[in-house]
Order: structure tokens, then C-alpha cells, then sequence
């Protein structure tokens, strides 16, 4: 009886859960639709990006880019493997926070503006209600020649 008592609760308890995770994801998508990132931003550490006071799994930077006009976080790690266990946190909360009204897209095998190429990865776009037009992108670039892999969250609005 008590092991279908704490059953029960952990089903009541676990949208709160969820929904306390997909807060800092909220406060961010918030901030770029309704006012440009400045709730976010702080100092500036370069040209045309500042310090963000809101970070995702220890990740290795994470900015406001006021230049290009999005918040990214950045994982630089040295083998795939490594990668895969930075990005898998992202995508479980990407599938909690982004799942009703947003429109997902596979960007494996675009190429970046360099030589780098996207081997895995997603584009959610808000398809409806106040944040119409966010973009939020996970994914893991790379080069086919070296071990080593980059983990980006992007948030823009279009």
C-alpha cells in the first residue's frame, strides 16, 4: 500500500518537476522574444557579448551574443563519447520544455559556415502562442578528422 502511495505522488509531483527544469530554458526563450536578452545579459566580456546569469549543465561558456542577437551555451569536449553525455541532458529537456507547439527539425549533416559540419542535432521552432518564432537549437558539431566535438543550446527568435 505505502509503495502505491509514493507511486502515486511521484506521478503528481513529476509536471512539477518538469516544470521547474524548463524554467531557465523558459526565462531564456522569454527574454529573447520580449526584450532582446537584456533581463539576462551582464557585463560585457567582448566585443558584442555579455555574461549571462543563466546556465545549463555546467556548460563550459554560456553567452549573449547582442551582435548576431542570441544566447548560446557552449560544451568543448575531446572525444564524441564525451559529447554524448553533454548533449543527452539537453535533449531530454529539449522533449520536456519544447513538446507542444513546437516544430522539430534534424540538422545532421548541415555544414556550419566553416569547415565544422553538424553531426547531430535539432532546430525547434515555436510554431504559435507569445513566443511565436523562437528558435531553440541542441546539437554537436564537429570535424570528421579529429576526435574532438562541440555541444551548442542556441535560443534566437526569428
Amino acid at each position: 500500500m505505502k509503495l502505491a502511495v509514493f507511486a502515486a505522488a511521484g506521478l503528481v509531483l513529476a509536471p512539477i518537476a518538469h516544470a521547474q527544469d524548463c524554467g531557465p530554458l523558459h526565462r531564456v526563450i522569454a527574454s529573447a522574444v520580449e526584450e532582446g536578452f537584456e533581463s539576462i545579459s551582464g557585463d560585457l566580456v567582448a566585443d558584442g557579448y555579455f555574461e549571462t546569469n543563466v546556465s545549463f549543465f555546467d556548460a563550459d561558456e554560456c553567452s549573449v551574443d547582442s551582435i548576431g542577437g542570441q544566447y548560446f551555451c557552449l560544451w568543448d569536449r575531446p572525444s564524441v563519447d564525451d559529447a554524448d553525455t553533454a548533449i543527452a541532458p539537453l535533449y531530454d529537456m529539449a522533449k520536456v520544455c519544447l513538446s507542444g507547439g513546437w516544430e522539430w527539425t534534424d540538422l545532421a549533416g548541415e555544414k556550419r559556415p566553416n569547415t565544422i559540419a553538424i553531426t547531430e542535432g535539432y532546430r525547434m521552432t515555436s510554431t504559435r502562442g507569445a513566443h511565436k518564432g523562437a528558435v531553440v537549437q541542441v546539437y554537436m558539431d564537429g570535424m570528421a578528422t579529429q576526435p574532438w566535438r562541440q555541444v551548442w543550446l542556441e535560443v534566437w527568435w526569428e
